[in-house]
């Protein structure tokens, strides 16, 4: 599906002279209820919705894109609107040079979960993205979607929601190193990489703490008598000494690109994991957590 089909040149601000986030959505609210004010009028007012939402937050994205968005009851359609304002607006920390209002109904759709994954790949690409926020007219960037060939999969696959970020390790990387890794960047999980950027393992902060507790205690049922902190004494003591090597895993369950979200979800069940990198070959090419189903789908 093009996604030209599902958004109207009319729908489309752009050059706003809105200077806030609620300036841009309120502008954005106003002119989709004066176009669809018959079917709107059937759910009441859509406005509280979408600021319920956005008290949730993460609706601003790096790349500076904002989507809000509001599920409605008895609503069986999805309209889109598009605000670009003159001026980049200061959101979360974020400057945003475009936002993309979306109203749909209670039930999440594919086509509904694609279109918000369709923007957020727009945006990340740079050259593009650039180059979409300087339509001059709303017919002009209609026509920018057509001759880009910008589609909506029919599908909500891994790559749609998986991070590319990937924060990597050494094998020859400390356990201090990765454990400060692990605080800055507040991560549980990372793959470990040869100097070739292969996938050779990974390393969680179980298999961190594993390390501080001797053989003998885990296998025991009742620790009380363990009262002190000795184990992980013992843990920051050697912090420098122990490398990644001694304590990484070998890979155990990985998704590719392709990957449906529900093979994907029965994986985490059945694996009881809440970080599953995604490779190409033997390369790392994003992670997926269960964080990236809860933010993307199940509150997207």
């Amino acid at each position: 599906m093009k996604l030209s089909s599902l958004v109207r040149a009319e729908n489309i601000i752009l050059k706003s002279n809105a200077v806030t986030k609620k300036q841009a959505i309120d502008e954005m609210y106003a002119l989709l209820s004066r176009r669809y004010k018959l079917e709107l009028a059937d759910v009441g007012d859509a406005g509280p919705a979408i600021w319920e939402r956005e008290e949730l937050g993460g609706t601003v994205f790096p790349a500076g894109i904002a989507i809000p968005h509001a599920r409605l009851d008895n609503f069986d359609d999805l309209i889109i609107s598009i605000c670009v304002p003159a001026n980049p607006i200061r959101c979360d920390n974020i400057d945003v040079k475009i936002f993309i209002l979306i109203l749909t109904s209670k039930t999440v759709s594919n086509t509904y979960l694609n279109a918000l994954s369709t923007f957020m790949k727009m945006s990340r690409n740079k050259e593009l993205f650039n180059r979409w926020i300087s339509c001059e007219d709303p017919e002009s960037m209609i026509e920018f979607f057509d001759s880009n060939d910008i589609k909506i999969k029919k599908e909500l696959t891994i790559e749609d929601i998986m991070s590319t970020d990937v924060v990597s390790v050494k094998e020859e990387s400390s356990l201090r190193e990765v454990i400060d890794i692990f605080y800055k960047h507040n991560l549980g999980f990372m793959p470990v990489l040869d100097d070739n950027g292969k996938f050779i393992g990974e390393v969680n902060l179980i298999n961190i703490l594993k390390k501080s507790v001797p053989d003998y205690a885990i296998q025991m049922a009742n620790l009380k008598f363990m009262k002190s902190f000795e184990p992980l004494e013992r843990l920051f003591r050697e912090e420098d000494a122990v490398t990644v090597s001694e304590i990484m895993v070998p890979p155990t369950i990985t998704f590719t690109r392709d990957m449906s979200l529900l093979e994907a979800t029965l994986d985490f069940i059945t694996n009881n994991r809440r970080q599953i990198p995604v490779v190409e070959g033997q390369r790392i090419v994003g992670i997926v957590s269960l964080k990236d189903i809860l933010q993307k789908v199940l509150r997207s």
